[in-house]
């Protein structure tokens, strides 16, 4: 295996990643990342989450890993560009926009802040105490913007994370009164923790998302907090540990997000001290290698800066480690036979010599199934049914009032049908909500609740037909069976065979990225039975 491959992969994606930027220096807007924005010309606003690219570039430059073409001056030229076109696209109030205008993303604001205050902590010795002012003035007002407001749509660990985290980092560089703010975003986190070793992304447990938590959480940790979240970090390590698979793939729909990315920063971080982080990095880096993960090739624009930093942070640790690590391998390794349980996620772990499955109750009986020595693997998504005006309902939407019950050597999960919806935006829609973007939306409080029915509408929770799927679930030696039976169909469903393949009942922008395991064929073999 390549000593460094995340490397690898940041070398690929630096055309790419550098691409990004708008380089003309008559351009009033030299140093934007939103090609979309400055190139194109097909949205009517600057996404902020581009600028965060400089965090990646800085911490190759500091730790000599830039390639050989591409030498440090003209990094810092370019991070010096990201930084004024930064201070030119925040509005008054110091926000950052990434669905809409005026939108003011705390999720966003925060993240470039953090960005870009990681940046300039890393380039302090190779930058003068003029330029130093200059980017801290252009950190302060969306700082003042993050300390000021709030994410009110949802419950999403990882963006109060990153919120919770730069705030501390601002008042330990500058001595400003955030660290307020931050412990109570520190407190509201606690809420959003499960002692299983999750913490909430909407309404559930989502194993990629967790690990853009993780990496938030780790840096936390090494600075601020060695106790009570020092705890929060040794689970929520164990917890991800049990979802990589044994193909090498990692998370899937049966999470809150349907995520199966990989964010490897906070475990090469801690890897050092913990050894079933060390355990977990070893084993992606081999999937990212062989892509049998989503890795940072197969992500989009709107996802890469995110990521492309996760990686060069990652890609340094690694290099820097001077040492051998202690490791334990991870679930999917061991040869026992065993079932893990986590009721508050809704999630069944079952490993045996010959296979390895995930099981989500809360969604409707989402199976993951691998077969160990032949690296076959079987995903069903749960039952799906058609009414008679051709309707399409699934038991996929997160419920946990969904039953899980253990019959001979079976699963039983008990859940509603719930119709499913794939809204996609009209003209009508477009102009609609643009109209209220540039006028009432303006105020802060119009805008969140709005925020919170288009969360609503994208994301519905669970709102049960009086059709209900018993759907039974059998491992034997290895071997997956399913049987689906309706109980009570008050809607007239009639079965619709997947055939395995995978779909999603929810919106969400970051899933179904592309991965090695997509090409796989269902096996017939490895189950019986029909929707």
């Amino acid at each position: 295996m390549n000593d460094n491959p995340y490397l690898t992969q940041i070398n690929l994606v630096l055309p790419r990643v550098l691409g990004l930027l708008n380089t003309d220096p008559l351009h009033p807007l030299c140093g934007l990342g939103d090609r979309y924005f400055w190139a194109w010309k097909l949205i009517d606003f600057p996404n902020g989450s581009f600028q965060g690219i400089a965090h990646g570039l800085s911490v190759l430059m500091d730790a000599g890993l830039l390639p050989e073409k591409l030498p440090e001056p003209y990094v810092l030229h370019l991070v010096d560009r990201i930084f004024s076109a930064t201070a030119k696209i925040a509005r008054r109030d110091g926000s950052l926009e990434e669905a809409f205008p005026f939108e003011g993303s705390f999720c966003v604001t925060a993240l470039v802040a953090y960005d870009l205050l990681s940046a300039i902590k890393v380039l302090r010795p190779r930058i003068d105490e003029h330029r130093f002012q200059r980017y801290l003035n252009v950190i302060r007002p969306l700082i003042r913007f993050v300390r000021n407001s709030d994410e009110t749509h949802g419950r999403i660990s990882n963006h109060l994370m990153v919120a919770a985290l730069v705030l501390l980092d601002w008042h330990a560089l500058t001595q400003d009164d955030t660290q307020i703010k931050a412990r109570s975003l520190l407190d509201r986190i606690e809420g959003c923790y499960s002692e299983e070793g999750w913490f909430t992304e909407y309404d559930g447990a989502d194993a990629g998302y967790q690990t853009i938590t993780h990496w938030f959480l780790a840096e936390l940790c090494e600075r601020y907090e060695q106790g009570r979240f020092a705890q929060y970090l040794l689970q929520a390590t164990k917890f991800l540990s049990f979802f990589i698979h044994p193909d090498g793939s990692f998370g899937g729909t049966y999470g809150s997000r349907n995520t199966r990315f990989f964010s490897p920063s906070g475990f090469e971080q801690i890897a050092h001290n913990d050894p079933i982080a060390a355990g977990v990095a070893q084993t992606m880096r081999s999937s990212i290698e062989k892509g049998a993960v989503v890795n940072l090739s197969a992500v989009d624009d709107h996802n890469l800066p995110m990521l492309f930093n996760s990686y060069c942070r990652a890609a340094k640790f690694l290099h820097q480690r001077t040492s051998p690590v202690l490791m334990m391998e991870p679930p999917c390794r061991q040869s026992e036979s065993w079932s893990k349980k986590f009721p508050e996620a809704g999630l069944v772990v079952e490993n045996s010599p010959q296979s390895y499955t995930v099981i989500s109750w809360h969604k409707g009986g989402v199976v993951y199934h691998f077969v160990k020595d032949s690296k076959k693997a079987y995903i069903d998504c749960g039952p799906v049914g058609r009414d008679s005006n051709g309707r399409l309902f699934c038991c996929q939407l997160m419920n946990p009032e969904n039953e899980l019950s253990l019959g001979s050597n079976e699963y039983i999960v008990t859940a509603p049908f719930v119709r499913l919806s794939y809204p996609t935006p009209s003209p009508s829609q477009f102009l609609v909500l643009r109209s209220a973007c540039c006028t009432f939306m303006r105020l802060r409080p119009l805008r969140e609740f709005i925020k919170r029915l288009l969360v609503q509408h994208l994301i519905p929770r669970s709102r049960p037909s009086m059709t209900i799927n018993r759907r039974h679930i059998r491992i034997v030696n290895g071997v997956l069976k399913i049987e689906d039976r309706i109980i009570e169909n008050h809607a007239a469903l009639q079965p619709v065979s997947m055939n395995g393949q995978v779909f999603w009942a929810v919106h969400m922008a970051s899933q179904g990225y592309w991965q090695i395991g997509d090409v796989r064929c269902t096996s017939s073999e490895m189950i019986d039975g029909a929707i």
